[in-house]
């Protein structure tokens, strides 16, 4: 398992990865994303959810963010938020 928080811009298709370090040479086996935590003023907290886009590379996890308030994927925007990714050993 890793884990970890960035802050991220956004493609211009709303997606975004982070690297991690495969521990038996596959893919993740599962992956999650958050949003926040949320500073005070922060406008567009809701607006958006975080889909697993891409889990192709060993080492890279692929995000999209659906923008709530368009009904439509997002374009470029900054976020921060927490991410998990996991394997299974066995």
């Amino acid at each position: 398992m890793q884990c970890g928080s960035h802050t991220v811009t956004t493609n211009e298709d709303g997606t975004f990865l982070f690297g991690v370090k495969s521990p038996n040479g596959k893919k993740a086996d599962y992956a999650a994303y958050t949003i926040g935590p949320f500073g005070s003023g922060f406008i567009q907290a809701g607006e958006f959810t975080v889909q697993r886009w891409e889990t192709a590379d060993v080492n890279k996890v692929r995000f999209r963010l659906w923008d709530t308030k368009k009904n439509d994927w997002c374009g470029r925007v900054a976020i921060f938020g927490c991410w998990i990714a996991m394997w299974n050993l066995v």
